[in-house]
C-alpha cells in the first residue's frame, strides 16, 4: 500500500531490519574498512569476508526472524550459521561469535557464561612470548619425532582434557537494557571478558508482524491483567514496557508523548483492567527517559572524541509521535466477531501457525507437502489481504483465467522470446496463484459446511441490535443452507432432521452467545443460561466463559435492578461501516462491524480524545496544532489555503471542492454510550479510501504529520491491523498499531478460559484481582474445551448425534427472503 508520507516504505519492519543488519552487524564491516584505511590498502583483507557464528536465545529468535531472512544475514553481513544458545553446539574456535541475547533470559545468561567458563591454562594463550617455553616446546617436539611412545601416549591424554574456547572471539549485544547485577557476573568470568570484544544494548525486543503492526509477544497479558490469579501484574507490566520501548526506539520515536486509557471501575469500586494502562505508560515513559538521557551523553561523547556513535533515536525538546496505551477492555467484540476479509478469516479458519500455510501438490514421486509464508514477500498476498473474501475469490477466479487464456493464444517468435526471458516471473506468479487459490478453495468449504455465511450476517445484526435471542435460537434450529438447496433443487420431501446447530462447531455457537451477551447487557441469569444450553448443545464451561467477559468490563449478569431503561444506557457502543453506494450490498451486509480502535485513532488525530479519559504522562511538551496541520479553531488548514473545518457532528465544509470520505453512522446503540465509559461519544467516520481525489491527497502529502501508535495489552486483532493501514491512507501519515500478542478468536477464548476465578451466576457481584497474585505455572493458551473443536478443524467435522428437532424448529429464520436470496446466490456464485 502507497501511504503517503511514510518515513519508509516497509515501516516498521524495514526498521527493524535495519536496527539487526546495521548498528548490530554492520558495526563489523566499519570497523575492517577503518583498519584497511590505516593500513593504507586499497583492497579488501581476508578479515574483512571473515564468517561469523550468530548465537540466538528464544526471545530474540523470534525478533530477527520477523524481520531478517538467512540470506540477507549471509550476504550482507558474512553469518555463516545461525544457532541457539539454548542447544549444544560444536565449537568453532577459528570464527568470531555473535551473541544477541535477551538480559532477562537467564538462561540465556547462563549459557553465556558456561560457554567461556574454561580452565585459563591453554598453551596456545600464555607463554607464547616467553622464550624458555618456546625452547620446552620445541624440545617437545624432537621428541616426538625420534618417536617417544612414552611422550605420544602421555600427550595424547593431556590433549584430551586440555580445554578449548568455543570461538576465537565474543561480540555480545543485549536486546533490552541490561542490569548491572547481570554486567558484574559475566565480569567474573576472566575467560569471557578476555575475549569480549563488543558488549551493547541493542533495544530491539519486539516483532514485526507487518509493516505497519508489531506485537512484544507476550501471550499471557490477557489473563495477568484481568484474572484473579496468573503472572504478577509486575512482571507483565516490565515486559511490556520494556519491549515497547525498544520498539519506539528502533523507529526512532524517543520523544514520544505517551498516553493512556484511564482505567474504569466496576460495580465493586475495583479498577477494571488492575490499572495496567497506566503503569506500562509510566513504565514505558521512565525508560525512554532514561534512552533521551544516554542518547544525550553519546553525543556528548562522540562531540568530544568523534568516535562514539548511538543506535538510539533521535531527541528533542518537543514530542515527535503519539503512542495510546490501551487494553482489552475497550472493545470485547472485537476479537470476538468474524472478520470477512482475505488475511483475518484465513487466520480464524484455517490452520496457519506464524503464518505458514502447508497445503499437497500432485508429483512424478506422488503428493507432497509444500509450505508457503504468507507475508509481505508475498506480492498477492499484499494485493488481497485487506478485500472482502468474496472478492478475493472473484479476482482470483479471473486471474486464472487471464493466466489459462495466455497459455493457448497462439505466439509469434517475438513473442515466445519475451516469454522465455519472462519466464522465471511467470511461474513465481502463477505458483503464487496456485497456493492461494488452493487457500480460497479450503476457505470455501469451511464456510459452506459450518453455513458460516448465515452465522457471520447474524452476528453483525446482533451486534447492531437487529436480532434477538429468539433470533438466534431460531436460526440454530433451522435446516443447512445444502438442505434448503437440495430441496429446491427437487430431492427429497421429507422433513430434515438436520439442524444448524448439528452442523457447526461448539466454538461458532459459544462466540455467537458472546457477542449476544456483549452486546446485550444485564440478560443472562440461571434460567437464560440454562435455555442457551438446551438450544445450542453448549456446555456449563462455555456459559462460564461468557460470564468471564465480565472481568474485562462487560455487564452480563443479570441483577435485581435490571430494567429495559438500565440494559438500553449499559449498552457498549458499536460503530458501523457505512459503505459508497457503489459497494457490494452482500458485501457489506457482513463487513458493517468496525473496530473501536478506528474511531479512537480518528479522535487522536483530530486531537479531540479527553485528557481526563485519556490521560498524558509524558514530561515533554507535544506538538502544537498548527504542527499538526490544524488551526486552533480545529480547522484544517493546507499550504495552497485550504480550510477543512471538522464539525461537532463529525461533517466536513471547506472552502474548495473537497471529497470527503464516506462517513459512518453509528450502530444502533452507539447512541447510548455506557455508563462510566472512557469512550466519548462522537461519531465515527470509517469506510474505503477510494472516495479520495488524488488531487486531494496531493494537498495533504504537503503536510507532515507525526506518527500515531497504538499499543494494545491483552492482544491486537487481525481486523485492527487492518483498521491500521486504512488509517495510515486516510489520516496521511503513519498508523501503527501493536500488541502484546497477535490475537486470533480461538486465542482470546482460550485466554478467557485460563482467568481464574469463576463467575456464579447467582452472584450479581464479583471480585477482581488482587494487587499482589500468587504465581500459577503456566497456562496453554489457545486450547478450547475438549468438546470445542478449534475454529481450524471445521473442514474434519463430523455430524453430531442429537434429538429430531420438531417441526417448528425445522422453519427458516425469520430474515428478509430477498436479503438472504442474494446472500446465498453471492455464495453459490464463488
Amino acid at each position: 500500500m502507497n501511504v503517503p508520507n511514510s518515513s519508509t516504505s516497509e515501516g516498521i519492519r524495514k526498521c527493524l531490519k535495519e536496527r539487526i543488519l546495521d548498528d548490530m552487524l554492520g558495526a563489523f564491516n566499519s570497523f575492517k574498512e577503518e583498519e584497511e584505511e590505516e593500513n593504507g590498502e586499497g583492497v579488501l583483507s581476508q578479515s574483512a569476508f571473515e564468517w561469523r557464528v550468530l548465537i540466538l536465545d528464544d526471545v530474540t529468535t523470534k525478533v530477527v526472524s520477523s524481520a531478517v531472512g538467512m540470506a540477507d544475514l549471509m550476504a550482507e553481513r558474512s553469518i555463516t550459521s545461525v544457532e541457539s544458545i539454548l542447544k549444544s553446539r560444536e565449537p568453532q574456535p577459528e570464527r568470531e561469535a555473535i551473541y544477541f541475547i535477551s538480559p532477562t533470559n537467564e538462561k540465556a545468561i547462563r549459557a553465556l557464561i558456561d560457554d567461556w567458563d574454561v580452565s585459563e591454562t591453554n598453551d596456545d594463550e600464555k607463554g607464547d612470548s616467553n622464550e624458555e617455553e618456546q625452547k620446552k616446546k620445541k624440545k617437545k617436539k624432537k621428541i616426538a619425532l625420534f618417536g617417544n611412545k612414552k611422550y605420544n601416549s602421555n600427550n595424547k591424554k593431556e590433549s584430551k582434557k586440555k580445554p578449548t574456547n568455543p570461538y576465537r572471539a565474543a561480540h555480545v549485544f543485549f536486546s533490552s537494557p541490561v542490569q548491572k547485577e547481570t554486567l558484574l557476573r559475566l565480569q567474573q568470568t576472566a575467560n569471557l571478558i578476555r575475549h569480549l570484544k563488543t558488549c551493547k544494548e541493542v533495544y530491539a525486543e519486539f516483532q514485526v508482524n507487518d509493516s505497519r503492526s508489531f506485537s512484544v509477544d507476550y501471550a499471557g497479558a490477557l489473563p495477568a491483567l484481568f484474572g484473579e490469579r496468573g503472572r504478577t501484574l509486575g512482571e507483565c507490566v516490565d515486559a511490556c514496557s520494556t519491549r515497547l520501548s525498544t520498539m519506539l526506539s528502533t523507529i526512532g520515536e524517543l520523544n514520544a508523548n505517551v498516553r493512556y486509557k484511564k482505567g474504569a471501575m466496576n460495580e465493586d469500586g475495583e479498577i477494571i483492567g488492575r490499572n495496567a494502562c497506566e503503569a506500562v505508560a509510566r513504565q514505558t515513559e521512565y525508560l525512554l527517559s532514561n534512552m533521551r538521557e544516554k542518547k544525550s551523553t553519546d553525543e556528548e561523547t562522540k562531540r568530544t572524541n568523534g568516535s562514539v556513535s548511538s543506535n538510539l533515536g533521535t531527541c528533542g525538546d518537543t514530542s515527535t509521535c503519539e503512542v495510546l496505551i490501551l487494553d482489552r477492555s475497550f472493545d470485547y467484540v472485537a476479537p470476538i466477531i468474524h472478520e470477512w476479509t482475505y488475511e483475518a478469516i484465513i487466520h480464524d479458519l484455517l490452520n496457519v501457525p506464524n503464518s505458514v500455510y502447508t497445503y499437497s501438490i500432485n508429483t512424478k514421486k506422488g503428493v507432497e507437502e509444500k509450505i508457503a509464508k504468507l507475508d509481505e514477500k508475498d506480492a498477492l498476498f499484499v494485493e488481497l489481504r485487506h478485500a472482502h473474501v468474496a472478492k478475493v475469490m472473484g479476482d482470483l477466479f479471473e486471474k486464472g483465467r487471464i493466466e489459462n487464456e495466455a497459455n493457448q493464444k497462439n505466439a509469434s517468435n517475438s513473442d515466445i522470446k519475451r516469454m522465455v526471458q519472462a519466464l522465471p516471473e511467470t511461474l513465481a506468479r502463477r505458483a503464487k496463484l496456485s497456493i492461494h487459490t488452493s487457500i480460497a478453495a479450503e476457505l470455501n468449504h469451511v464456510l459452506n459446511v459450518c453455513d458460516l455465511a448465515l452465522i457471520g450476517r447474524m452476528e453483525q445484526m446482533v451486534a447492531f441490535g437487529e436480532a434477538t435471542s429468539k433470533d438466534i435460537i431460531h436460526l440454530l434450529s433451522s435446516p443447512p443452507s445444502s438442505v434448503v438447496d437440495n430441496a429446491n433443487g427437487g430431492g427429497s420431501n421429507a422433513p430434515s432432521t438436520i439442524t444448524i446447530e448439528q452442523m457447526l462447531p461448539a466454538a461458532e455457537k459459544l462466540r455467537l452467545l458472546m457477542i449476544y451477551a456483549a452486546t446485550h447487557p444485564e440478560k443472562i441469569d440461571e434460567q437464560e443460561a440454562l435455555k442457551w444450553i438446551q438450544a445450542s448443545g453448549l456446555t456449563e464451561k462455555d456459559i462460564d466463559t461468557v460470564v468471564k467477559l465480565e472481568q474485562l468490563g462487560a455487564k452480563i449478569r443479570k441483577t435485581d435492578a435490571t430494567t429495559s431503561k438500565s440494559t438500553r444506557m449499559n449498552r457498549p457502543r458499536v460503530d458501523e461501516r457505512l459503505k459508497a453506494p457503489s459497494s457490494n450490498q452482500s458485501e457489506a451486509s457482513f463487513d458493517r462491524f468496525v473496530p473501536r480502535v478506528a474511531a479512537i485513532v480518528r479522535e487522536l488525530d483530530g486531537n479531540s480524545l479527553s485528557p481526563d479519559d485519556f490521560p498524558s504522562c509524558s514530561v515533554l511538551p507535544s506538538f502544537t496544532n498548527e504542527a499538526n496541520g490544524k488551526n486552533s479553531d480545529g480547522a484544517k488548514t493546507f499550504q495552497d489555503g485550504t480550510n477543512i473545518r471538522v464539525g461537532d457532528d463529525g461533517s466536513k465544509s471547506s472552502g474548495s471542492n473537497f471529497s470527503a470520505r464516506p462517513q459512518t453512522k453509528l450502530g444502533r446503540w452507539a447512541l447510548h454510550a455506557r455508563s462510566g465509559s472512557a469512550i466519548p461519544d462522537v461519531p465515527s467516520r470509517t469506510g474505503t479510501p477510494d472516495s479520495f481525489t488524488e488531487d486531494d491527497m496531493e494537498k495533504k502529502r504537503k503536510i507532515k504529520k507525526k506518527r500515531l501508535i497504538v499499543f494494545v495489552l491483552g492482544g491486537v486483532t487481525r481486523g485492527e491491523i487492518r483498521e491500521g493501514f486504512h488509517l495510515s491512507e486516510e489520516l496521511d501519515r503513519d498508523v501503527f498499531i501493536g500488541g502484546t500478542n497477535i490475537l486470533n478468536p480461538e486465542a482470546f477464548i482460550g485466554d478467557l478460559m485460563s482467568m481464574e476465578g469463576s463467575l456464579t451466576l447467582q452472584s450479581p457481584s464479583r471480585v477482581l484481582s488482587s494487587p499482589s497474585p500468587p504465581l500459577l505455572p503456566d497456562v496453554a493458551l489457545g486450547q478450547l474445551h475438549p468438546s470445542t473443536p478449534p475454529p481450524h478443524q471445521h473442514s474434519h467435522l463430523k455430524t453430531q448425534n442429537a434429538n429430531i428437532a420438531s417441526p417448528e424448529a425445522t422453519k427458516s429464520p425469520q430474515m428478509d427472503p430477498k436479503e438472504l436470496e442474494k446472500l446465498l446466490s453471492g455464495l453459490e456464485e464463488l
